[in-house]
């Protein structure tokens, strides 16, 4: 849809998705041989084009540095966690004592 939307506007981009979509749907068709049979899509672009939109390698975008940054990141976590867990562990057993 943000592809079309480049050369044919992002509201008829959603619109010609949309319609592609529920056709696809209702009549159990593949969605991009739908899509490409519309005149807005097939006007101004390739198949090849659709193919590749829809590829999802091509869509992950940055998920590989998010990644990391998770992992990166879940080592402080984890260290804050076993911290707390040490810490609560220390005030039962000084709540226990005091009973």
């Amino acid at each position: 849809m943000f592809e079309l939307g480049t050369i044919i506007g992002k509201q008829t981009a959603h619109e010609v998705v949309y319609e592609s979509a529920m056709t696809a749907i209702e009549q159990h068709r593949n969605f991009l041989e739908v899509l490409y049979q519309r005149e807005e899509v097939n006007h101004y672009f390739k198949r090849s084009d659709l193919d590749e939109w829809a590829k999802a390698e091509n869509d992950l975008g940055n998920i590989s540095q998010r990644i990391e940054l998770v992992v990166k990141n879940a080592g402080g976590v984890l260290a804050k966690g076993a911290w707390d867990l040490e810490r609560d562990q220390v005030s039962r057993e000084a709540i226990t004592a005091k009973e």
